[in-house]
């Protein structure tokens, strides 16, 4: 044990010549950080110096986050929000002569995390604009600012490998959070897309690779999720009883999908050891394993004849659109490009699949033909959330995009005409129709449940769940109206792994 007392100590990193270690502590009265959010910025803390061979330590720098030494270790890279918002500073290792590095107009965006490039002529960050996460990358000379990710994924915790070739971080684009990387120039400038590293359950981050480049150091944090039903009325779906289990284990069942009768589940679970898709039976409780194999199964979505699912994977490499007959087991693999493509919902007739992919550069809604011929992009507006819904008809689908400078649910034809919207709903990011297409659930806050009459009214509060350490996702609306589908999620805590050959 390093440090002691009352103090909440944490961000420690080691001097490149390994005797001096900094860390953030506490400076609150009692001693306390408040809990912290991995993907965003602590507050209320000071960086402090701690020597090994003296075991002395003192404060060197106010108000300050994240502690990065510089290669020659002259130098310490941190966060602090001393002129306004959080931006990136540098200091001397005394934490003296400080000046700032990385700059925005806009007080809603936030600069945290840095990391140096080997040659200590960079600096990789995080930043935060609302619900937008991306890594940036800056010269220390010239102060210009280099886009490594600009997308709807959040991606946190840059790292520089040693040779400079890469940049490392954590991103949800795959299904999860999982370690991607950017092969970047000598200037920082991205040289491809971003490549997947690790994959399966799990969140992987806080990414730290050893001084000689050979080993990659994360936490996988692990998510207990279970599947529940929420009994609701048909007609206006408010609750009718309490929520009930339908699946439960001590690994990750989640992002359930009901049959066309009603009668089975199919849901993504890694209680095999990877991420696969399964199907359970509601009338006898049997569950049945449908894939195999590593690579990440996500979010399966029934034909309407109920005989085939289609789903997304990393099995290929990267995340693409699969589907899998559910008697014969056999796949086919519907995309097939560097692409992600994720998301997919069969239409109405089992005619086409809608999908979301960013083979353009950027998240859109895209169709295709079910044997993955005639793909199409509908949208240029960009596209947010986890879902796609077919219209009644199958002549439209409706989405979360982008539409006169602002997030809402929008559709679009099938026929590539121009986006409108389609209702004002409370969330975005889930939704799900009831039988008769009249009413729309979704979730706030991972804590709410609410349906929105579609034209005929205001979105209405359905089930807030009372649980602190529990999150609600996914919910689904049975074929028959009586039941809300949805994921119970809890945190579990994590562990430190190593990866070896990662590059």
């Amino acid at each position: 044990q390093i440090t002691r007392g009352e103090y909440d100590d944490i961000q420690p990193t080691f001097s490149p010549d390994g005797k001096t270690i900094l860390f953030v502590r506490s400076n609150l009265p009692n001693g306390k950080l408040e809990p912290g959010d991995v993907y965003s910025a602590y507050y209320d803390g000071d960086i402090w110096k701690y020597a090994l061979e003296t075991k002395k330590e003192n404060k060197i720098i106010e108000d300050a986050y994240n502690p990065s030494f510089s290669p020659d270790g002259q130098h310490i890279a941190f966060d602090a929000s001393w002129a306004g918002p959080r931006r990136i500073w540098i200091a001397d290792k005394f934490g003296r002569n400080p000046f700032q590095l990385s700059f925005n107009p806009s007080e809603a965006v936030l600069h945290i995390s840095p990391n140096w490039s080997p040659d200590g002529s960079k600096t990789a960050f995080q930043v935060i604009e609302k619900t937008k996460f991306d890594i940036l990358v800056a010269s220390v000379e010239s102060k210009e600012v280099i886009n490594i990710t600009d997308d709807l994924y959040t991606n946190i915790n840059p790292v520089w490998s040693s040779t400079g070739k890469f940049i490392y971080f954590s991103s949800y684009r795959s299904g999860g959070r999982n370690i991607w990387r950017v092969p970047v120039s000598e200037n920082g400038k991205p040289l491809s897309n971003p490549q997947q590293v690790t994959t399966g359950a799990g969140e992987d981050i806080q990414l730290s690779i050893s001084p000689d480049g050979g080993q990659l150091a994360f936490s996988i944090l692990r998510i207990n999720a279970d599947l529940w039903k929420l009994p609701v009325s048909p007609l206006i779906g408010h609750p009718t009883g309490d929520p009930q289990q339908v699946i439960a284990t001590t690994r990750e069942d989640s992002r359930g999908a009901w049959s066309p009768d009603g009668t089975k589940i199919a849901f993504n679970s890694d209680r095999g050891g990877e991420m696969n898709i399964w199907i359970h039976s509601i009338e006898d409780g049997v569950t049945q394993q449908i894939t195999r194999g590593s690579g990440g199964d996500y979010q399966p979505n029934w034909s309407p004849d109920g005989k085939k699912l289609t789903f997304f994977s990393a099995r290929s490499g990267n995340a693409d659109i699969w589907v899998v007959g559910i008697e014969t087991k056999q796949l086919a693999q519907l995309t097939k490009n560097d692409a992600l493509d994720m998301n997919p919902f069969f239409s109405p007739d089992g005619k086409m699949i809608a999908y979301q992919s960013d083979q353009d550069g950027r998240k859109e809604v895209w169709v295709m033909n079910e044997d993955g011929s005639n793909q199409q992009r509908l949208t240029n507006g960009g596209t947010g959330g986890h879902f796609l819904r077919w219209s009644r008809d199958g002549k439209s689908i409706i989405y979360k995009g982008g539409l006169d400078g602002k997030w809402q649910l929008l559709k679009v034809s099938v026929r590539g005409e121009d986006p409108e919207p389609f209702a004002e709903i409370k969330g975005g990011s889930h939704i799900s129709f009831s039988p008769d297409y009249r009413k729309i659930m979704d979730v706030t806050g991972h804590n709410t449940l609410w349906v929105t009459p579609i034209n005929l009214g205001e979105p209405q509060k359905v089930f807030p769940i009372d649980e602190i350490d529990f999150r609600i996702d996914y919910p689904v609306w049975s074929p028959d109206g009586k039941w809300i589908l949805f994921d119970r999620v809890k945190p579990q805590g994590g562990d430190i792994w190593i990866m070896e050959n990662f590059e």
